[in-house]
């Protein structure tokens, strides 16, 4: 998850200092914007899985039972 929110913000980062990045100004081409493309994608499905994951963990340990909790006793 953590890794995944460091990708996000550093894209943002990167089209700020190289405009030929940003998807509004066109398609670019060549090794550096395919790279690009690529760690875009790759930090959106790091992001989705991390923060999924999250989620279902937090989810679950809402139904773990300790001892002494007076929520799932009878």
């Amino acid at each position: 998850m953590v890794i995944g929110a460091f990708a996000n913000s550093s894209l943002f980062l990167l089209e700020a200092m190289f405009p030929i990045l940003d998807p509004s100004s066109g398609p670019a081409e060549g090794l550096f914007p395919a790279i690009f493309h690529l760690y875009t994608f790759a930090s959106v499905t790091m992001t989705t899985y991390g923060f999924g994951a999250a989620a279902i963990t937090v989810f679950w340990s809402t139904f773990r039972r300790e001892p002494g909790s007076v929520f799932l006793e009878k």
